[in-house]
This record gives C-alpha cells, structure tokens and sequence, in this order.
C-alpha cells in the first residue's frame, strides 16, 4: 500500500507506513496555501475600544484560531501548554492607547538650560567688545597689468597698444642704432670682399657681378641679424645706444618673439624701407616688424627686468 503522504511502497498488513509513521487508510491533506501562490496580507484598521464589553470581544475575536489548511498535528488534538505570542502581542497592540505627538521645537526648547540674563548681557557685551579681525595682508606686485594700464588712451584718443609704462626709444637713437650696425655689416662684406681678392678670386663688374654682390651683402646682414636673434641679446648698435628689447607688457621677448622681429625686420627692408619709415608717422613711434612681433626697443635706464618663466 503506498503512504498519501511520502509516496513509500508499504506491505499489504502494514497498518502505519514505515517511513513518516503515518496511519496508511487517512486521506492526504490539503497543501497550503503560502509561497508565491498566497495573496499578499491586506493591513486592517481595527479600531480602539472604548469599552470593557468591546474589548472583551476584541480578545476573543483574537483568541479564535486562524482557519487555514495545514497539517494535522500529530500529538492529538488535547490542550498543550504552549503561550500564543502572537495573540499576546495583538492584544497589547489594541489595549496600549496611542501617545500623544509632541512637537519637535517645543521638545528642544523644553530641554534648553536656563541661562541667568545678567549671564546673557555679559556675553553680549564680550561680542560687543571683540575687534574685527581686519585683512592685513598686502598685495604683491608682480608686474600685473592693470586696468588703468589696459585701457589706457593716446593724445588722439586711440586706444594704445603698450601696456607697460616704458617710453619706445626716439627715433634718433634708432636711426644710430641702425647706421652702427649696418657699419658691422659693412665691414663684415669688406673682410669677405678682401679674403676673397687674396685667395686669388677676380672681379669682374657686370650685372652678374652686382647680382652676387647684393646676394652676398644680403646674407651676411641676414647671418648678422640671426645671430643676436640665437643668442638671445640685442645687437652691437642697441647696445651702444643703451637700447633695451622688451615687449608690450615690459618683460624681455622670448625666442619666437625675436624669431618675429628678424623676419619683420626682413619685410620692413624688402618692402623698400616702408616698415621702417612707418615709425615716422606711427601714433607710439612703432614700424612695422614692432607691430608684428609685439616687441619694441626702450632707453636702458638701470631698470630691473623680470624675466617671465615658462609654465
């Protein structure tokens, strides 16, 4: 006979099933309905009772046990002692009478400590008393520009394009700055001219001739010019003009900005000495390779220069 419940295969005279114990001729119980299967409990308001009769009912609605299919219990049906926790819990739940709310800042001001007034007023007149803590810290002049230095104006109202203070030299200085240095130049194509008659090279004076002259003049001025630009100074003729090289902000050029001058300079003199001649009628005394390479030169007068680092 097979048991209802574990599915064992019992003998015919087995009575009780050998496996769970189980009398093999009841019917199997229902299964129960929890897990997924089981509706989702519903909250019920029960509401307080307001008398000794009501809560009477209340207890005994309770105490009646939940009808539900599970699974007969195997000790008889006799009375255990076994404490309901469960009903215990919901009847203190119904007889508890809810508290009453109290309000947050009512709680906080009721615990605050009374502090004595005359305690009040001196502590009022300490704060009274206690200076301002005033910023002392003085500001470090780091060669900023400034607004007034920004926005500042020419003789012709036209805004100006020098932010920093130092005048552009006079075009006099400029012009014996030049004509010293185009000396050098000359003397450089002398020495070539002379080193190349004693190495027993002939000049022949033709349009050719003239051609390689001025080509030869040209690079020697060019390998002149790209030489203080290497080296980072100005040429021998500013220097003996006491001629300093800064730019619009009144720091010393970097090498692009030198790099700019040299070929503004180039363009300047190719363009038949126009670029040079725009500093006459310019509103800051600025020519051409000036306005390019944003640099200009000024008279040298001991001024300490800040050389501006690369970030």
């Amino acid at each position: 006979m097979t048991c209802h419940y574990c599915r064992y295969s019992n003998s015919g005279d087995d009575h009780r099933c050998r496996r769970c114990g189980r009398r093999l001729g009841d019917a199997a119980p229902q299964p129960r309905a929890d897990g997924a299967n089981a509706l989702a409990p519903q909250p019920a308001h029960v509401p307080y009772p307001s008398s000794q009769t009501a809560i009477d009912a209340s207890v005994a609605t309770l105490a009646e046990p939940v009808a539900r299919t599970a699974q007969t219990s195997l000790f008889g049906t006799e009375a255990q002692n076994v404490i309901p926790f469960a009903v215990v819990r919901k009847l203190m739940t119904a007889l508890v009478p809810p508290q009453p709310s109290v309000d947050l800042d009512e709680t906080l001001e009721m615990r605050r400590p009374i502090v004595a007034p005359e305690i009040e007023q001196k502590k009022a007149q300490r704060k009274a008393r206690t200076p301002a803590v005033e910023n002392l810290q003085t500001a470090l002049d780091f060669h900023a520009v400034s607004a007034a230095q920004s926005a500042r104006m020419l003789k012709t109202t036209v805004e100006a394009v020098i932010y920093c203070d130092a005048p552009v030299a006079h075009p006099v200085h400029r012009v014996l700055a030049g004509a010293l240095d185009f000396s050098m130049i000359a003397i450089a194509t002398g020495i070539f001219a002379v080193t190349f008659h004693f190495l027993g090279g002939s000049v022949v004076w033709n349009r050719l001739t003239l051609i390689l002259g001025a080509a030869a003049l040209g690079a020697i001025a060019l390998l002149y010019g790209l030489l203080w630009t290497i080296a980072g100074r100005e040429s021998a003729g500013m220097r003996t003009m006491q001629l300093k090289l800064i730019n619009f902000d009144g720091l010393p050029p970097d090498a692009r900005s030198r790099a700019v001058r040299l070929l503004g300079t180039i363009l300047s003199f190719c363009s038949g000495g126009l670029g040079i001649i725009w500093a006459l009628f310019d509103e800051e005394d600025l020519a051409w390779h000036d306005h390019m390479s944003k640099t200009f030169p000024t008279l040298d007068e001991g001024r300490v220069y800040l050389r501006a680092r690369k970030l």
